[in-house]
Order: structure tokens, then sequence, then C-alpha cells
């Protein structure tokens, strides 16, 4: 006989104690009075997995599970019949029940038994793995009657164990946890080789968010070589046990194609699994990929809705891109109002880009919101010195032209020039205009020329059309129509007014293209319809 005991039954109790696995399910009934009945049953085929003091139940080694599972009867036993049902080092539960209830909290409240049992099966599975580089895969048998068992009462949370005592200001329950924290804070404070050192030891405690933590020092070569195989290995092993920040960095690993062969399908499987742990930059990414249409049809309901759910988690990006939804119309009402409200609350969590698209809707003002230079302004400044390259170029417009700021041009190079060492082409172009007139910098044309040349090279319009002129008038370069045709045709194709009427002008005048009248009326009434009054001038003079 096979026989379910304590694991510290004495051998004088033991037909007093036990119970005979055989017997198991008639003696619930009986005791029950129940006809149908569900056994969880976790138990250990040895003694082996109790050696380091576990309280585990002990079974018969090799006792097959299926033999038990009569009629109206469903067993869900911790293993099977060949492996041993083990304990967790990191906290005092067995895996099989901790994860019960893990997988009760994941899947929700009536949710059939199946269904549970299958996030139960491959959570157990990879932190038995994890944890004691062994084989535990839970069973469920069953010959039940009727409608599909649901879980219908609400999830609760495993115990956990007493806090430890470390010397971190900060105690989550366990010491690979405060190890991890520690790690974290080392990390914020750029002490990369303190922060590995802890991230090391937490995992070595069993911690899970330390691998990825580890993972991303890998990733970005801080305190370790850069190395995207060993990253991505180490969020591998903690997706493995659904770590959520994992899983939404190997998501996006696979759709940028960072150290993995892309494969957008799997790294949309990953963000979603993130995503419904609640993890906000999953769900922000999620929002952007059916917003951009990355690897799923462009869906604005979608992307609302994961913008929302990150929202909801002060998510500031998330506000940020509810905010453009709203002043663009794209999937909701357009509403000014309403996304200066969003971009305000991004902006209150510190998003630089929130900054300066608030600073362009007081600089444009409409739809119930009033222009405000002064206020677009202060806006555009504290984009400018949270880093963002846009905000610069736009602070150094409101010095350079005295809008919402006093007329500075030294303060208007110094942003073109912030803006332009983040590789921003509108500062490369406009910082390239101070050294052309000699406004808050020397003036110095060949400077000019090779910061226009730089901007025109990124594909910056203004800086296109202003090279053209350059070679139109010989200005820190040799005279050179066909460059300046070929410059002024490359703003013209972006639509920029300037260079559509310089290039008209050139097709008038055959300089550096084949005179041809034809052409020349083409590009003037495109500018036209921009409304570029040379353009218009060169319309009535042709008596057009």
């Amino acid at each position: 006989d096979k026989w379910l005991i304590a694991h510290n039954t004495k051998i004088g109790e033991f037909y007093t104690t036990g119970i005979r696995l055989r017997d198991l399910a008639s003696t619930v009934k009986e005791r029950t009075g129940c006809d149908r009945i569900v056994i969880i049953l976790d138990a250990c085929n040895s003694g082996a997995a109790q050696a380091g003091g576990g309280k585990g139940l002990i079974r018969g080694a090799n006792f097959d599970i299926s033999s038990l599972a009569g009629q109206g009867e469903i067993i869900l036993s911790s293993s099977s019949s060949d492996q041993r049902s083990w304990e967790s080092k990191r906290y005092e539960n067995g895996v099989f029940t901790r994860k019960l209830i893990e997988a009760l909290n994941i899947v929700g409240a009536s949710t059939p038994l199946t269904q549970a049992y299958d996030s139960l099966r491959s959570q157990v599975e990879a932190e038995v793995r994890f944890d004691r580089q062994a084989s535990q895969t839970p069973v469920l048998r069953k010959n039940w009657q009727g409608k599909e068992l649901a879980i219908l009462a609400p999830p609760v949370r495993p115990r956990q164990t007493e806090p430890s005592q470390l010397a971190s200001p900060v105690s989550s329950g366990s010491a690979g946890a405060d190890l991890c924290e520690q790690g974290k804070q080392m990390y914020q404070k750029k002490d990369y080789k303190g922060a590995l050192e802890a991230f090391t030891r937490a995992i070595e405690a069993g911690n899970t968010t330390a691998l990825n933590e580890l993972g991303v020092l890998y990733s970005e070569g801080n305190g370790v070589p850069q190395d995207d195989a060993k990253a991505v290995e180490l969020y591998n092993k903690a997706a493995a046990l659904n770590e959520p920040s994992a899983l939404t960095n190997l998501g996006l690993r696979f759709l940028q194609a960072r150290g993995v062969p892309k494969d957008e399908s799997k790294g949309l499987e990953y963000l979603k699994r993130a995503a419904d742990l609640n993890n906000s930059t999953a769900q922000y990414s999620l929002g952007v990929c059916y917003d951009q249409g990355l690897g799923v049809t462009t869906n604005m309901t979608k992307a609302l809705e994961y913008y929302r759910k990150a929202a909801d988690q002060k998510y500031p990006a998330a506000y940020n891109n509810l905010g453009s939804a709203y002043l663009k119309g794209r999937g909701v009402a357009r509403d000014m109002k309403e996304a200066a409200r969003l971009f305000k609350k991004a902006a209150e969590l510190d998003d630089s880009q929130s900054m300066f698209n608030l600073g362009g809707i007081y600089s444009t003002g409409g739809d119930g919101i009033e222009k405000d230079d002064e206020e677009a302004a202060s806006w555009y400044k504290k984009g400018a010195e949270k880093g963002n390259a846009a905000a610069q170029v736009s602070t150094g417009l409101a010095y350079w032209n005295g809008t919402g700021l006093p007329k500075d041009y030294e303060k208007a190079a110094y942003w073109f020039k912030k803006a332009a060492d983040q590789g921003e082409a509108a500062g490369f172009n406009n910082l390239g205009t101070c050294y052309k007139f000699g406004n808050g910098m020397p003036k110095d044309m060949d400077k000019a020329i090779e910061l226009y040349q730089r901007s025109a090279d990124m594909g910056y319009a203004l800086a296109q059309y202003l090279l053209a002129c350059a070679y139109v008038n010989g200005e820190g370069v040799k005279k050179d129509y066909e460059k300046a045709a070929e410059w002024s045709r490359k703003a013209a194709e972006q639509g920029d007014g300037s260079g559509q009427n310089l290039l008209g002008a050139l097709y008038e005048n055959g300089k550096g293209v084949p005179r041809d009248k034809a052409s020349a009326v083409k590009w003037y009434l495109k500018a036209a319809e921009q409304g570029n009054a040379l353009a218009k001038s060169n319309l009535k003079r042709l008596g057009l």
C-alpha cells in the first residue's frame, strides 16, 4: 500500500495519522458527504525534498496519481509519480501551492480549472528549474461529469516570509529583494560595480527581478562589457518566471532586432504577457505598436486603450501620446483643451516632450486656448532645460525673435548649439544662421556653410534652400547653379515654398537646369499655393 503521511510522522503513529492513497478520494467523499470532489494534493514522493526543513506531506514513491481519479473526481497533484515536489528556497511555501495561488491571481475568477492548470504548470516548471535545477510538472487527472469546473472564489495572496534585517533602508520581504533594491539604488547613483555585485547576490538568493536588472547592465555595458547575448540570456531566464520587465525587454528586442532576429509576432507576444501583468512600459509600447502599425494593423482604439492603461500608472509618455491623439483628433474627437490637460499631466512627471507640445499649443492657440507667447516660451524653456532638442530649438527661436522672451542673440545661439550637440537638424541650421550674420556668434561664413551642409544632409528643407541660395550667390562657396538646382529641388520636393520658388526661377532663367517656362510656372504655382509672396509676384510678372 501507498500512504499519505506528514513529513514528521513517527512509525508508531503511521496507521493512526496516515491515509491510504487508494482510499483518499473515498475518505474525503465520506467525510464531506459530497458526490463530486476536487482534491489538490501537494505531496512529495520521497523524503528527500524535506531534508532542508520542509513541512510538506510525503506520499509513497512512484504512485500513479491517475488511479485516484474515480467517477466525479478531479485530482490536481503537485508532481508526477517519478518526481519530487519541491519547496521554494525563497519562500516558506511549496512551489506548487504558491504558484497555484499566483496562477489564480493571473487568470482570475470564473476561470475553467484546466485553464488555470495550464498557467500553473508552466510557472511551477520554470520556478523549480530555476530554483532547484530540477523537474517538477503538476498533474491534472479527472473523471468529471457535467459542466466544466470553474474557479469561482476570489484569489488570495500567498503568505510572505518576515523581512530580513539588512542594512538597506528598504525591506521588501526577502534578502534577495532587499539586495535587488540596493542594486537599483546603486544603479541610479551610477555605481555600476556595486549594482553588479548586489544583483549577482540577489540572484543567488533567488530574486527573479535581479535577473532582469543584471540583463540591463549587460545590455547597456554598465559595470560589465556590453553583451547583447548575455543580456538576452538573463532576460530569458527571468521571463521564464514571468518577470514583467524581462518580458518587456525581450519583446522590445524582438521588435527592434537587438541581439535577436527580428520577430514582430514574438515581440508582441512578450509585450502582451507583460502588459497583462500590469507592466506600464509594455502597455505603452503596445500602444505605440497599434498607433504606428508596428507588427499589427494600425488600430487607434487599441492604441488608446493601452495608452490609458499605462497612463493610469502615471507613465509620462502615455499621457503625452494621449494628448497628441486629442490634439490631432486621432481615434478621438479633436479637443485642444483635453490635449493640454494631458500634456500638463505628463509635464508634471518631467516629460520634456510634453513640455515642448504645451509650448506649441500656447504658441498657436485656438479651440478655446488663448495664444500666449510668454506661456509658450516658458514651456519651451522647461523642456529645453530637461534636454529636449526640439524644445531647445524653440527656446532659441523665442530668444532670436523676442517672442515670449527678451530678444537675445547670444542666448539664442546657446540653445541652438545645445540642440545641434544632440544632432538636431534644425539646431545645425539655426546655428549656421547665427554664424552667417554674426548674431550671438562671430561672423564666419565657412562655419555657416558647414552647418547648413550638415543640416541639409539630414534632410532639413530650410537648410537645403539656404545652401542652394549660397551656391546661387557664391556666399561661402563658389557659385554653382547646378548645385543650387540640386539643393533647391530637394527642398522643393519636401514642400518648402522658398525652395519651390527658387527652383522655378532657375528653370525660368536656365540656370543649372534647361530653360523651361512650363516647369518654372509649375514650381511658382506650388510655392504660391503655400502663400510665398515672391512666387505670387513672379506669376503676376508672367501674366498668370
